[in-house]
């Protein structure tokens, strides 16, 4: 029924009831109470190349941590992080734990979910990130 149980933990070190469940369907999630949360709108289409992307993440474990920058290409494959690939690249900055993370538009949309950085010889952002986009998210969710 695209219902599964989760349990999250908030920036305040709250933890959410184990009975919190979320419902998942090709356009939106959404959890707990009308009041609690509020569902996300996942992106149909690729964004413009040079549109503004946010990056809500937990990076180096330091808890919630938003940083924006744009949408620098769109498609990618054959990168060498996943068998499956359709990444949007940006120059958010990402760092080691913004793996998972909603890259979202400026209407609070997601547009893709962090998936890797690209460096050289640290695990630092080098401004090369890079995000699955949301419509590989949504072919995952129709299966």
């Amino acid at each position: 029924d695209g219902t599964f149980q989760v349990k999250a933990k908030f920036f305040d070190d709250v933890t959410s009831p184990s009975n919190s469940t979320v419902q998942a369907t090709n356009e939106t999630m959404s959890g707990g109470s009308a009041d609690e949360l509020r569902p996300i709108t996942i992106k149909t289409g690729k964004p413009k190349i040079g549109s503004s992307a946010c990056l809500i993440s937990n990076s180096f474990g330091l808890n919630i941590g938003i940083t924006c920058g744009v949408i620098s290409a769109t498609g990618l494959s054959n990168i060498g992080f996943n068998d499956i690939e359709d990444f949007l690249q940006t120059d958010a900055a990402a760092n080691p734990g913004s793996s998972g993370g909603a890259l979202v538009n400026l209407n609070g949309e997601l547009l893709g979910m962090m998936s890797g950085i690209f460096t050289k010889n640290t695990d630092t952002n080098a401004g090369v990130n890079f995000a699955i986009s949301s419509g590989l998210i949504n072919k995952f969710l129709a299966n």
